[in-house]
């Protein structure tokens, strides 16, 4: 039986441990509350991408300090990008074959994800993120891949971003010749993928 959201049933109680209780004799959580849940520990708060939070809230070191959960978007960052520059389907086959913290599951982002991460305040040449970020080895000078491709020419071009200068989003050539460079994130998949 779904826990009905429209007729206000109640939530299932709580563990000893503040957790919400799942299973046998109780209601599922929405599928909201579950996502905050295990984003967030016991903190049935989903994330949200219309708060701005100060970095030191925002972003948790996990799975070894390997990577970065950002509790504004519910998405896990490598906390280290590689500095090899390749080609989208190249970058798009490490991320997909990445071990970071023990795991796999790594993908591209999708580009309204990757931009979640530029700080366009920050003075200078960059790297533009949040003022007290944890992460390490952001360039500055390439384009980071997205797995988005460009609606208008799929073939030839994806979005992708840079941290430097103003923090553009835009085209990133997908030819073999053409470089750019790859930061894999997991978490749920991004929909539409052409934009």
């Amino acid at each position: 039986m779904a826990w009905d959201l429209f007729n206000a049933a109640p939530p299932p109680a709580a563990a000893p441990n503040g957790c919400a209780k799942t299973g046998p004799g109780t209601r599922p959580l929405a599928a909201l509350l579950l996502i905050g849940a295990l984003v967030g520990g016991c903190d049935p708060t989903p994330p949200s991408w219309h708060r701005v939070l100060p970095a030191d809230e925002r972003f948790e070191l996990v799975m070894g300090d390997e990577a970065v959960l950002d509790r504004e978007t519910g998405l896990v960052w490598e906390r280290s990008p590689s500095t090899d520059n390749a080609n989208w389907a190249a970058q798009r086959g490490n991320c997909a074959n990445k071990l970071v913290g023990g795991r796999k599951g790594w993908r591209l982002p999708a580009f309204h994800e990757l931009a979640t991460l530029i700080d366009p305040s920050v003075p200078g040449f960059g790297p533009l993120l949040p003022a007290g970020h944890p992460f390490t080895n952001v360039q500055v000078t390439s384009a980071y891949y997205s797995a988005t491709t460009s609606a208008t020419n799929p073939d030839n071009n994806a979005w992708g971003a840079s941290f430097f200068g103003s923090g553009d989003v835009g085209a990133v050539g997908k030819a073999a010749a053409v470089r750019g460079l790859a930061w894999c994130v997991r978490g749920l998949s991004p929909a539409p993928s052409a934009y």
